[in-house]
């Protein structure tokens, strides 16, 4: 009985360790953390030293954003929007206008190898998966001609978004 015990926690811990930690954020972000400040997120991912709102397609929102708005990833090329709450970085949205099947199946192999398989809701016109942890939630959704994903902080403020029409 011991050594059943003992095997069943040797291959969960085998397991774990052959995945990427959960709360590790994915797709080459891993230097960054939730709750992390601007000037804290800025200095451990050089890319968001420049400031948001650069980008004429930005969101008014309630949070301040930062756009890195070509982020080379494997296959991919993303606009990401980083949005910080007054706790620190709350919310990563990464969106490719592009219909390259080769990016869709390299960022789900990275959503999947961070968090596990999740099943697959939609048609063939539209492919939406979602995952949760203890600290992140993320979706990915690819319908035809684009690619958004999001990693949120579970219980941290969302943005508001405002129209600005």
């Amino acid at each position: 009985m011991k050594l059943v015990a003992t095997a069943a926690l040797f291959a969960s811990l085998c397991g774990a360790a052959s995945a990427a930690p959960a709360e590790q954020l994915p797709f080459g972000l891993d230097a960054l953390s939730w709750k992390m400040s601007v000037a804290d997120a800025a200095a451990a991912f050089p890319p968001l030293r420049t400031p948001g709102r650069a980008d004429s397609d930005a969101p008014l929102t309630d949070q301040e954003s930062r756009i890195v708005s070509s982020y080379a990833w494997k296959s991919c090329t993303f606009r990401i929007t980083f949005y910080f709450a007054a706790s620190g970085l709350a919310s990563i949205f990464l969106d490719r206008h592009s219909a390259d099947p080769q990016c869709a199946a390299d960022a789900l192999a990275e959503l999947v190898a961070h968090y596990g398989a999740a099943p697959q809701s939609g048609d063939s016109v539209l492919d939406h998966r979602g995952w949760a942890t203890a600290g992140t939630q993320a979706t990915f959704n690819r319908m035809a001609g684009s690619l958004e994903i999001s990693v949120v902080q579970v219980g941290g403020k969302p943005p508001t978004v405002y129209d600005t029409f």
